[in-house]
């Protein structure tokens, strides 16, 4: 007789858990270990080597003009990207502008979620294709880059500047959409946090703080039993 191979939802899910995300930050972990390996591999050679460096307040001008994003954008992105993704996402760069969108996309079109293996393979298929894809655009763009520019219209290329937005625009929509209940209580108060952090010169952290302080406030809800709906 032959044996039926097919696994079960809690088959599947114990494997997800104990198998899958373990090897997943082993892989992730060691990648991204060699990458910043390689990535500092210029900068140290150009100081300790070649003898160029920097005075000291530039090194933390570069890090108090990043520390946010440093902070922020993974905590952001993580709930949409899951594991796997995050470390692909962030090794090929364009986290925000092309990875998300994808992720938030995949997700939409399956009808699932990062926090169960159906959205989480899908996540990560959508993820590697568009790093695939952003490969190959950016080749060829590199290599016929300043010919394209030259013959493009100039209206077009001011439209461009108006992409980001309109992604995460896009993006935003479908995340309530996917649980309108449950999402817009934290739309006026991240809004609010956003114009405070904007208009009190606070703009350099006003991500961070909007993320900090519309976690805290979910927490808050949890915890009192008014957000589990």
């Amino acid at each position: 007789m032959e044996e039926n191979n097919v696994m079960t939802k809690e088959q599947l899910q114990e494997d997800y858990s104990n198998v899958y995300v373990k090897k997943v930050h082993l892989i992730g972990r060691a990648t991204m270990a060699i990458a910043f390996i390689l990535m500092f591999a210029p900068v140290l050679y150009m100081h300790f080597v070649a003898g160029f460096t920097a005075p000291a307040d530039a090194y933390m001008a570069c890090a108090a003009a990043g520390v946010g994003g440093w902070i922020a954008e993974p905590i952001s992105y993580f709930p949409i990207l899951g594991a796997a993704g995050t470390y692909m996402s962030y090794l090929a760069g364009n986290v925000g502008n092309t990875r998300v969108p994808v992720a938030v996309a995949v997700q939409s079109a399956t009808d699932s979620d990062n926090s169960s293996p159906r959205g989480q393979m899908a996540t990560v298929i959508g993820v590697g294709m568009s790093i695939f894809f952003s490969l190959i655009v950016l080749t060829v763009i590199i290599l016929v880059g300043s010919a394209m520019l030259q013959v493009v219209p100039e209206p077009v290329l001011k439209a461009l500047g108006y992409v980001l937005p309109c992604l995460y625009g896009s993006m935003l929509t479908m995340r309530l959409m996917a649980n309108f209940k449950g999402s817009i209580k934290y739309v006026p108060l991240a809004f609010v946090v956003f114009l405070v952090c904007r208009y009190t010169g606070f703009t350099r952290y006003g991500l961070l703080t909007d993320i900090a302080v519309t976690c805290i406030f979910a927490y808050i809800l949890h915890q009192s039993g008014a957000g589990k709906n």
